[in-house]
């Protein structure tokens, strides 16, 4: 398990002219958010009402395993929080679950002739 110390970072006030541009010496992408699962399903069946007419149903659900997706972690090192996850991911995009990610079920129906 990695561990995360956010005493081993500290602010930088100043650069020396031939450092110009840096901040620090820690590496790019030294550091990772936390992970992102989302599970989608449907499900669909025919129904033969008459030789001409059938009618179709149809059952989607977004975020089935109703997984919370958290934010990444502050950034801000003066914050007393910083390094700590205090949010969730709130995203309104349907094909991330819609409304926050809180798993959600669409059904439908139509005739077909």
């Amino acid at each position: 398990m990695f561990l995360f110390d956010p005493n081993s970072f500290q602010k930088v006030s100043a650069t020396p002219p031939e450092l110009d541009g840096f901040f620090g010496n820690a590496g790019r992408n030294i550091l990772r958010g936390p992970g992102y699962f989302n599970l989608d399903m449907s499900l669909m069946r025919g129904f033969k009402i008459t030789e001409r007419f059938t009618f179709q149903f149809e059952a989607s659900a977004f975020g089935v395993t109703n997984t919370p997706h958290f934010n990444n972690p502050n950034t801000n090192i003066s914050g007393a929080n910083f390094g700590s996850v205090t949010s969730t991911l709130v995203t309104t995009n349907a094909s991330l679950g819609g409304s926050g990610g809180q798993r959600q079920w669409w059904f439908g129906g139509k005739v077909l002739f």
